[in-house]
């Protein structure tokens, strides 16, 4: 995953750097601002909050 993390479930093709929520747990977020063309400001980002599966 050093390349980053492609999102299939929210349809997010760019790729994404996840962080560690807490270090202690499986948990980890990201930010993800969704651009589309046409829009003449930046929105707010979206926090995805995730857990992996072993």
């Amino acid at each position: 995953m050093q390349d980053g993390y492609t999102d299939d479930i929210n349809q997010i093709e760019d790729r994404l750097s996840l962080r560690p929520f807490n270090f202690d747990t499986e948990m980890f977020y990201y930010l993800h601002t969704n651009m589309k063309p046409g829009d003449l400001e930046e929105p707010n980002p979206t926090l995805y909050i995730g857990k992996l599966k072993k």
